[in-house]
């Protein structure tokens, strides 16, 4: 049978980035991180003419997307259920105007400073994804911005943020988290948190909440949706940073398993999610080894969009980043008529 989907070509772009003095959001080791997907993306924009104001990203991941849209002058609603994807959002994101930028620099001196304590993340991760000594170091970060009662959620989550990428750069991972327990622990660099490049305005909305419940209450033009394709979790493969945030931020709630993971579950889920949206276009990324088929997923985009274009994403380099196979990702487009 013939294919008539269309085909984007991803390539992993190199862009020149200076993290010297700020960390910036689109330089994060993160499975899922999708810098290299907006150049797609302003291809099947063009292509389409999509005019839109708003765009709604459900399964923000790292950010990049949402980030993206905001700076180019867009209203985003940007969310996702990790609360490390939330923290490291909403530091980026969604708060300058909440922090006192003199007092961040002076709470970032401090940690850059501060002498390594033995704790949990030394106990459980200590010579495995960074050295014992960053690990303690980090130990006796948290304990400070939890017993400084001085520092509010809101500087408590930039600070994090910065941790958690200054982990990052130091530790040996150079593409996912899915690499942990296979670590040999190397001289490390030192772990130096830095100010984050965040956004100039306030045009971003981040939150932590159920997809569905959002998509009933939120509406934008444009709805991106890249949810998980499987049944594994996200989470699972990011026990380092998730246990940091766990552990300075308490209260937020960690959340049980999604439906979007259920095989039992996830069909109802996906199809309750798109008829409930209140969008002119949609872009739901998945791929062809998700428990969801591609037929179904085009059948109820279509009933509720009206046109559907199918794109073939063709990767010209690397492999399935968990299993030893060819990735084949798709995109399919709603365009409401």
């Amino acid at each position: 049978m013939k294919n008539n989907n269309k085909q984007l070509y991803l390539k992993k772009d190199n862009p020149n980035i200076d993290e010297s003095k700020e960390f910036i959001i689109n330089a994060r080791k993160y499975l899922g991180n999708k810098t290299n997907f907006i150049t797609l993306i302003n291809q099947v924009i063009d292509e389409n003419h999509l005019n839109f104001n708003s765009v709604m990203e459900l399964c923000m991941g790292t950010g990049v997307l949402s980030y993206y849209f905001a700076e180019n002058g867009k209203k985003v609603i940007a969310n996702d259920l990790l609360p490390l994807n939330f923290i490291l959002g909403k530091a980026f994101m969604s708060m300058k105007r909440h922090i006192d930028k003199k007092k961040i620099i002076e709470l970032i001196e401090y940690c850059n400073k501060i002498q390594g304590r033995k704790g949990e993340l030394t106990i459980r991760f200590g010579d495995k994804f960074t050295s014992k000594n960053v690990s303690s170091k980090a130990d006796a970060i948290i304990k400070f911005l939890k017993d400084n009662k001085e520092i509010n959620k809101y500087e408590k989550y930039y600070i994090v943020s910065s941790l958690i990428l200054a982990l990052e750069k130091a530790s040996e991972i150079d593409s996912d988290y899915l690499g942990l327990e296979r670590l040999e622990a190397q001289e490390p660099e030192k772990l130096i948190l830095k100010p984050l490049k965040t956004l100039p305005n306030n045009n971003v909305q981040v939150v932590n909440g159920d997809a569905i419940k959002l998509v009933k209450e939120q509406k934008a033009d444009l709805v991106i949706i890249d949810p998980p394709f499987d049944d594994s979790n996200y989470s699972d493969y990011m026990v380092y940073p998730e246990q940091v945030v766990e552990l300075a931020c308490p209260e937020i709630q960690k959340p049980s398993k999604s439906d979007f993971y259920n095989k039992e579950k996830v069909k109802k889920a996906f199809t309750e999610l798109i008829e409930n949206l209140d969008a002119k276009y949609l872009m739901f990324w998945y791929s062809n080894d998700g428990i969801v088929s591609k037929e179904h997923l085009k059948e109820v985009i279509k009933r509720k969009f009206g046109r559907v274009v199918i794109y073939d994403i063709i990767r010209k380099e690397g492999l399935h980043l968990v299993r030893n196979e060819p990735k084949t990702d798709f995109m399919i487009l709603g365009v409401k008529k």
